[in-house]
């Protein structure tokens, strides 16, 4: 059975990071003892959530900081909140809108962490189990593919985790590969799903099996699944205009170009959850091309 679903994901405790360089030197030290078994899926126990409090309040009318308490004050009965803020000025703002009572009993724990966006899940800390413990993978980052991977402002992205495992005092596992943790659904159990054009198009100069061979190496995984494409609509902005219903032609606004949070994920270690288009809205061309590239990943899946 295929299911309508429609997530929008800003926080958790996955993503990326690293360049070749960097790489190169870290391989050189202890981490490559290390074994990755395993990265929990998003619906295992968890000890700790990560947040990012947001750097901008825009949006007329739609607060993010408003979503960010929220989103806490869902949390805060099942689970320890790390919020980290990029400066001491959003850290004293964070500490007034958060309430005291969280703060004082250790329920949510503030950290002062350099970053630019808010997306945590891109290029946050990927919490990995090893053969000697909890260790976090660090893949590369290139700003979702508009930047370069030495552009000053992704560097700071980039070593967003480097800082958390610093702060936990985690060994890192480095990667050349670029990928964020929007794009990657992983069911705990070995599987790793995610969408063929983003690690493509964020990697040219890998091949297929190579990106495996890191994706099995930093995520203990056995099996991944590649998907084709992900939503129209999110496209790169680069690409070009779309056509949107009426004729009319638009410019997507930085996009993943397709991360599979968007319309695929595990709800348990063998079940996928697909967003399937709407009947009702095949007169839309975008419509129309989301239900071609959903049919052919329902087909892979």
């Amino acid at each position: 059975m295929r299911f309508t679903f429609f997530l929008l994901i800003s926080l958790l405790i996955f993503s990326c990071s690293k360049n070749a360089e960097q790489t190169a030197n870290k391989e050189k030290d202890n981490t490559t003892e290390l074994i990755v078994q395993r990265q929990a899926a998003e619906y295992d126990p968890q000890s700790a959530v990560w947040l990012i409090w947001s750097p901008v309040d825009h949006l007329g009318g739609f607060s993010n900081e408003k979503v960010d308490l929220a989103i806490i004050e869902a949390l805060v009965p099942s689970v320890k909140v790390h919020v980290t803020a990029a400066d001491s000025t959003l850290l004293a703002k964070a500490k007034a809108q958060i309430p005291a009572e969280y703060l004082e009993s250790g329920k949510v724990e503030l950290h002062q962490i350099p970053s630019v966006e808010l997306w945590a899940r891109d290029m946050g800390p990927n919490f990995v189990e090893t053969n000697q413990g909890l260790a976090i993978a660090d893949f590369n980052f290139n700003a979702w593919g508009y930047t370069d991977t030495l552009d000053a402002s992704t560097q700071i992205e980039e070593k967003y985790d480097e800082n958390v495992a610093k702060l936990l005092g985690l060994p890192i596992i480095s990667t050349s590969l670029i990928s964020e943790g929007g794009n990657r659904e992983v069911n705990g159990e070995g599987t790793l799903m995610v969408v063929e054009a983003v690690e493509k198009g964020r990697n040219p100069h890998m091949s297929k099996a190579e990106m495996n061979a890191e994706f099995k190496r930093l995520l203990g995984v056995t099996n991944v699944i590649w998907l084709k494409e992900g939503l129209h609509e999110d496209d790169h902005t680069f690409l070009g205009q779309i056509e949107t219903e009426g004729g009319e032609k638009a410019y997507t606004v930085i996009t993943t170009n397709g991360h599979i949070d968007e319309f695929a994920r595990f709800v348990n270690d063998s079940t996928v959850l697909l967003a399937k288009v709407d009947e009702a809205d095949m007169d839309d061309p975008i419509a129309q091309e989301n239900h071609r590239r959903m049919e052919e990943n329902y087909e892979i899946l």
